[in-house]
């Protein structure tokens, strides 16, 4: 196929993301596709992905692209991508494809801290952690935490230890943190009789 005819069916890839990327081949296909396009087209793919990023990132099968391009090593345009996911962090850590994508930003050295910071602020902690997909994101938080965002970490579940047994998935969610964290446990213990 000549070039320019190549020119024009990433063109048209390009305008059909959100159509191509939620299949299985398509998905694989634009996975493929990461490896070898040239910077401008490069470029164009990631703004049409993130451009319809809420589509793609919550599907089954397009969730993988995000991620493929979330672990690209050399790839910049990956922080657009890591930046739109921030802004919606509620959002994609409570559904069951995108909260994947999320815990993989947190493999991103430069943007982990990022990410723990806005899961912290406000009331996005409580929101994500009494999710059946977001605790999973809370759990790699805290595995990726340094000491003082993991203590920062522990004060917030303190409020929500009761909220968290009644939920079906929460004693077992505790008793897993309680092991992997005995600091928590005891952290919690002390706060308590200080209460």
């Amino acid at each position: 196929i000549k070039s320019k005819y190549i020119q024009l069916i990433y063109n048209e890839i390009f305008k059909n993301i959100n159509l191509i990327a939620v299949t299985r081949d398509g998905s694989n296909f634009i996975k493929k596709l990461l490896d070898f396009l040239d910077d401008n087209n490069m470029t164009s793919l990631i703004n049409a992905i993130n451009d319809n990023l809420p589509t793609i990132i919550t599907n089954q099968h397009g969730n993988y692209i995000i991620q493929s391009i979330i672990m690209k090593e050399n790839l910049a345009l990956k922080y657009t991508i890591i930046e739109t996911i921030i802004k919606n962090i509620v959002f994609f850590s409570n559904q069951k494809f995108s909260s994947n994508v999320v815990e993989k930003c947190f493999e991103v050295e430069e943007m982990k801290d990022k990410v723990i910071d806005v899961i912290i602020k406000d009331n996005n902690f409580e929101q994500i952690l009494l999710n059946e997909y977001g605790n999973y994101v809370i759990q790699k938080a805290l595995l990726k935490s340094d000491q003082i965002k993991q203590q920062l970490l522990f004060k917030l579940f303190v409020p929500l230890v009761h909220k968290l047994q009644c939920l079906p998935f929460g004693q077992k969610l505790l008793s897993k943190l309680f092991i992997l964290y005995p600091r928590l446990s005891i952290y919690i213990l002390n706060l308590g009789e200080q209460l």
